[in-house]
Parts: structure tokens; sequence; C-alpha cells
């Protein structure tokens, strides 16, 4: 199923190849609309996944500070989500045909395409860089995803 992840009514992420994680959708990193990102110096450790990053996306003048999370380097069980990005704190992820006419991704010109090409570039350069001392989360509140470990991929679940 196609979804897409919506912030301040604009797409930040398009993909019909989610890994869904704990009921979160990690979209692929060739995915994510590279130009809505920048990284910050947190980090969060989960038991099974490993380090997290996160960026804070911004849209217009409006941000939300470590929105996006990622594992640059996840530990043996959740290597299917190497780089793959998932997204909370007012990130609507939702399947394309729910997400309305003013969040759809217009189609593509040649030179919006090879600048969208050059920013996917940009963003697996940060998942690669941004190596900075983990943060530990001060509380729960603060973890992306609940301890539960349920795994599934969206395609193909009913």
């Amino acid at each position: 199923m196609r979804m897409q992840a919506i912030f301040n009514g604009t797409v930040i992420a398009d993909s019909d190849h989610t890994v869904v994680v704990e009921g979160n959708h990690y979209f692929p990193p060739g995915s994510i609309r590279a130009e809505y990102f920048a990284p910050t110096s947190t980090h969060t450790t989960c038991p099974w996944k490993g380090k997290a990053s996160y960026y804070t996306v911004t849209v217009g003048d409006t941000a939300s500070r470590d929105a996006a999370w990622t594992y640059p380097e996840p530990k043996p069980a959740a290597r299917e989500i190497t780089g793959h990005v998932a997204f909370w704190r007012g990130v609507r992820v939702v399947p394309a045909s729910e997400a309305g006419e003013s969040s759809v991704t217009p189609d593509l010109t040649p030179v919006a395409r090879r600048i969208r090409e050059e920013a996917t570039d940009t963003w697996d350069d940060k998942v690669a860089v941004d190596r900075s001392p983990a943060r530990v989360a001060a509380s729960s509140a603060d973890a992306p995803a609940s301890s539960r470990r349920a795994r599934s991929r969206s395609q193909g679940s009913a």
C-alpha cells in the first residue's frame, strides 16, 4: 500500500515500500524529501533496534523538532529498517488514497526530479555522517515507539 508522510499540508515522504515496526511506517531513504529535514543532536537507544538519530522537520514557517528518526546502523534484528525513516510529533502517516487533494505531491518536472535526486543523495550523506554521542531519552514519552516488538511489512498485510 502506498503511504505518505504529511507535515503542514506537504508530502515529505511517499512510498509503497514502507516497513512497519511497532506500528510505525519506516520509509525508505529514497522516498524522503530531504529538503524538509535537518539533523538534531538527539539520539535514543532501543534495546533491540539500536541507536536512533533524529531530524527536525520544517515546512514553510512550521517546524517540529525530532519529528523524524532513523536507525543508520541498527542491530541485526532490525537490519531491514537500516536508514529508513519514521515519524511522529505532528507528522501524519496515511495511505496515499486518504491523504487528500491538498497534500498530493505533483508530478515532478525533469529539473525538480534532478533536485529531488540530489536531495536524496544529501539525505544519505546526513544519515551516514550524523554520529554524535547518544542522548538517552529522559522518559519513555520521548521514545519513538512502544516497547512491543510486533513487526510486519506494509506490503501484503491484510
